[in-house]
């Protein structure tokens, strides 16, 4: 049965958010958990809910975002990276701009949330991550 996992709660990610403090003094902050998400093929198998030998999807009620949820995801990226490319500074090194930094994003699947309750056997999701910059 296809889940969006972990589910995390918004004081799970903020402990990650929490650095540890090295002897050196800089900081140390842990790895983000993987995510598994199906976002992608709910997009492209919208018939899914109908069918009943897709039973993780059949008749969800949470089978609803379709394409809107990767269409949102890649409007959301679009301007994340835009104001990563506003606010943080680019150096030209032989004649290229090059990043001082790459930013890697994800979002979760919110464990307090009701949509995720589990109760359905479908909640559809996108954690989608990419590297950009």
């Amino acid at each position: 049965m296809p889940t969006v996992e972990p589910l995390l709660t918004k004081d799970v990610l903020d402990e990650l958010y929490e650095g540890l403090e090295l002897k050196d003094g800089r900081i140390l902050y842990k790895e983000l958990p993987s995510i598994v998400t199906d976002a992608q093929y709910v997009a492209d198998h919208p018939e899914a809910k109908n069918d009943p030998k897709q039973k993780a999807y059949y008749k969800s009620k949470y089978f609803d975002r379709g394409a809107l949820g990767v269409k949102e995801n890649k409007k959301f990226k679009a301007a994340i990276l835009a104001a990563f490319k506003k606010i943080k500074q680019v150096d030209t090194i032989d004649k290229k701009a090059v990043p001082h930094f790459l930013l890697a994003w994800r979002h979760y699947p919110n464990a307090d949330h009701p949509r995720w309750s589990r109760k359905e056997q479908h909640a559809c999701g996108c954690g989608c991550g990419c590297g950009c910059g």
